[in-house]
């Protein structure tokens, strides 16, 4: 037999399979020192995604959107001479920073100023130095004053709140430069933390993601050793041996060094979700020495013959045990249908881990314990403890005299998680993970309402024309989109280089308040010629070296994902048709277009009226066909355009030329694909959950050849997940990415003991000579122990993340626990109980 060959090799080759397990640990070893953390912020969306693809060329065209961090404090003396010094003076710190590229504060501004003996503008900074007098400081806080685009970004009077604006180089952000990022900054604020009346607050993307990778870093290192302490701690209390202890606890170490050396095999950097795989090895791999641990010391009882015990394990376990791995692989292994990178990476690591944790497992296992003494009395006594006995005749009697119960009970826990069901919502933030009472979450909330919202929202616009931009209907288009932007509640501020305008048209008034408008009539050339003599002005990070793309950019308060959908659903159409105004008059002319000779004279009639209606779209046209037949473009130019080729040429040439005319509009930064990757990750991680059942159910089909025993085990092991389900709507939890992951990792370990049981059902079939009954109790038996144990173990051991300050570990932490205990229940009470119920249709 194949399983007798296994394991004699396994034992014969004992010391060679020794040294390949030793050397490829070695090599993991070696690559994992390469392994590092994610300095970027993942994208939830797949990589051909429209909205992946927008963000990806606006962060190409203009950097990383929102890259800023607000420093701030509350004081009613900010302006006294020595605070003020010291604010300017922590700038001043905060710029010598390499990380940091500039700041801006009350203290750090500049200002755009005419020039009129040269005709130019010039920008100063001010202050130069520290202040000398209140005379000086007064004329600083009117100058800031006088500028509106000042107000809610580095002050609110109304609140004597005041803040540093802190631009971050992206470059070094998304590098190894960024270590201690949190800590240099507030490093250098804590030198100052008596001089102001409060303490001091943080935000800004970068400064929470680099505060959760900070944190990540640490509680990967934590959880590795607590969720190792966890399960090592319940191993002792059943086995009280500690060989068993050891031997598990360097499969498992073992394991961990294989998947920190994928991480590092692949080039694969640690996000706060692939930082979960470590301890997931841990806690998945002791129930995997345990199943084949507690079969040794059975056999042994029974045989008192040890390597008799050991090629019984690999001969009876090993396979079942490949099955039980494989399905807990491929539980985490279908997010690689999610087509979202993040979860891509973690179901290819988790699925080779999980497969190779079995391997190195089956070898050494019966190999440890090859050079170890046979287990003695005290060592196979937790086997006879009364309570399990009575725990396990328990179990039979209710499966026997009490299914009518079990039944009534499960259909009641159906009722109750389907009511839960409908109670879900589907949210999420991007600082929702976080506890709530985290100071980055706290921080951030605070300084919404003192200031401004810091989460980014762009408005990405692009022409076919260079020069387009500057033309009055252009600048007045965008001023309409931001003044309708700022009706919007979770949009708390907006600019674009119309605001630049604005500040360069007061700045040739000498600073006039009331004159930050748009320039007009004359104003707007003379307002020309001092731009074009100062060179610095002539660059905008709001418009393109090439002119023809640019940018709103607003901040907005942090919403969930549902939130800024509905919002970004009103924005849109909004902005096209402040853009486009002829867009839905043009589209339904041309919409009666039939391109046929049938309708000839219907169409010559409508384009009659969209080139009467719209001239632009003849000169698009001409400008179309300039690019194939120059002499054709001046004929049409000279004599019109001539409408039967345009309909020979057909709808897309037309529709093309049109297309051109619109100003190309999109909505994004960080938070639009982060709210639109939540939504994508929630439908194609339920798609995964459904791969999962189907997959693990063909697997059942595969092993038992009966379409019942499918049936009876997909339905004990699917009432746990219904039940979380309904538990999360009662309870609160929102449906999101972090809590859908439970599903498919639960899915895969939970099934498990539905394998074992019914392997052993399957055995004990054939030795009983088809003893149905008989048959469910023998396995029942022998399994409940292994079940109960590993159950209990993988309740602690993923109960340990509920520790964790991420809301995505707590989640996992109290959501698998939760859903694993019963499945325990249900696969030993309601999965036999189904089986002799079935009983007939199954023997058929």
């Amino acid at each position: 037999m194949i399983g007798q060959k296994i394991a004699h090799f396994i034992l014969s080759k004992r010391y060679f399979l020794l040294g390949v397990v030793i050397a490829i640990t070695g090599l993991s070893i070696y690559l994992a020192k390469d392994v590092r953390l994610k300095y970027q912020m993942p994208s939830l969306l797949p990589n051909n995604h429209k909205d992946h693809l927008v963000l990806k060329d606006y962060l190409n065209t203009f950097g990383e959107a929102g890259f800023q961090v607000l420093v701030g404090v509350k004081d009613k003396e900010f302006y006294s001479i020595e605070k003020f010094n010291k604010w300017y003076q922590l700038g001043r710190e905060f710029n010598d920073m390499g990380i940091i590229d500039s700041v801006f504060s009350e203290a750090n501004f500049y200002l755009i100023e005419k020039n009129d003996s040269l005709k130019k503008f010039e920008i100063n900074r001010y202050p130069k130095k520290p202040i000398n007098s209140i005379e000086e400081l007064e004329a600083i806080k009117s100058k800031v004053r006088d500028y509106p685009f000042f107000k809610n970004i580095i002050y609110n009077d109304s609140t004597n709140f005041h803040a540093l604006v802190l631009n971050i180089n992206m470059d070094k952000f998304n590098s190894e430069e960024r270590e201690g990022f949190v800590t240099n900054i507030k490093a250098v604020t804590n030198k100052y933390s008596d001089v102001f009346d409060s303490e001091f607050y943080y935000t800004g993307l970068p400064f929470i993601r680099a505060e959760n990778m900070e944190s990540l870093r640490a509680e990967v290192r934590f959880f590795m050793v607590i969720s190792l302490l966890a399960t090592v701690l319940v191993l002792f209390f059943f086995f009280r041996s500690f060989k068993v202890i050891l031997v598990a606890s360097v499969i498992v170490s073992i394991g961990v060094c294989w998947t920190l050396g994928l991480l590092g095999l692949f080039d694969y950097e640690v996000s706060a979700l692939i930082g979960l795989l470590p301890s997931i090895i841990i806690v998945i791999g002791i129930p995997n020495c345990v199943y084949l641990i507690n079969k040794y010391q059975q056999v042994y009882i029974e045989t008192q013959d040890k390597e008799l015990a050991l090629k019984t394990v690999i001969q009876k376990i090993g396979h079942i045990t490949l099955i039980t791995n494989f399905t807990t692989a491929f539980g985490l292994g279908t997010f690689v249908f999610t087509n979202t990178q993040l979860l891509v990476e973690f179901g290819v690591v988790a699925f080779i881990s999980i497969l190779l944790l079995f391997f190195q497992t089956v070898v050494m296992v019966p190999t440890l314990f090859s050079f170890m003494p046979a287990p003695k009395e005290k060592h196979t006594k937790h086997l006879e403890k009364g309570w399990l006995s009575y725990f396990l005749k328990t179990l039979s009697n209710i499966v026997t005299n009490h299914r009518k119960w079990v039944y009534t009970l499960s259909i009641l826990l159906v009722v109750f998680s389907i009511v839960g069901i409908y109670m879900l919502r589907t949210t999420g933030r991007l600082i929702d993970d976080l506890p709530k009472n985290n100071k980055a979450r706290t921080d951030l909330a605070y300084i919404q309402e003192q200031l401004t919202g810091v989460m980014p929202l762009e408005v990405y616009l692009e022409v076919n024309k260079k020069g387009k931009y500057q033309q009055t209907s252009t600048v007045n288009k965008i001023d309409s989109i931001e003044r309708f932007l700022k009706t919007l509640d979770p949009i708390t501020k907006t600019v674009s280089y119309v605001d630049a305008l604005k500040f360069v048209n007061q700045a040739f008034y000498n600073g006039n308040p009331e004159k930050y408008s748009i320039p007009k009539g004359r104003d707007k050339g003379f307002i020309k010629k001092y731009v074009n003599n100062s060179g610095t002005l002539k660059n905008s990070s709001f418009i393109d070296t090439g002119g023809t793309k640019a940018r709103i950019s607003a901040q907005m308060i942090d919403i969930d994902v549902m939130e800024l959908d509905e919002l970004v659903s009103t924005v849109e159409p909004k902005v096209d048709q402040i853009l486009n105004p002829d867009k839905e008059q043009i589209q339904n002319i041309v919409s009666n277009l039939h391109f046929s000779k049938e309708q000839y004279d219907n169409d010559i009639s409508y384009l009659d009226t969209l080139f009467d209606e719209f001239r632009y779209i003849e000169n698009a046209l001409i400008a179309q066909v300039k690019t194939e037949d120059k002499e054709l473009a001046k004929m049409w130019y000279d004599e019109g355009v001539d409408k039967e080729a345009v309909l020979n040429r057909g709808e897309s040439k037309l529709q093309a030329a049109i297309d051109k005319t619109y100003i190309k509009n999109n909505i994004t930064g960080f938070s639009v694909p982060f709210a639109k990757g939540t939504k994508y990750l929630i439908k194609n991680l339920l798609i995964s959950l459904v791969i999962a059942i189907v997959g693990i159910a063909l697997l059942m089909f595969f092993l038992f050849k009966s379409y019942w025993m499918v049936f009876v085990s997909v339905l004990a092991n699917l009432l746990p997940l219904l039940f979380t389900a309904g538990f999360m709507g009662y309870v609160g939890f929102a449906l999101k990415p972090s809590t859908i992951l439970v599903f498919s990792i639960s899915l895969g370990i939970a099934v498990d003991d539905a394998i074992h049981f019914l392997a052993k059902f399957k055995q004990e079939l054939k030795l009983r000579n088809g003893e149905f009954k008989p048959s469910v109790y023998a396995a029942l038996k022998e399994t409940g122990i292994s079940m109960l144990y590993t159950s209990i173990i993988l309740f602690f051991g993923f109960s340990v993340f509920l520790l964790s300050d991420y809301g995505v570990n707590q989640a996992i932490g109290l959501l698998i626990s939760l859903t694993l205990l019963l499945a325990m229940l249900s696969n030993l009470v309601l999965l036999p109980s189904l089986l002799l119920t079935f009983q007939e249709r199954i023997e058929r």
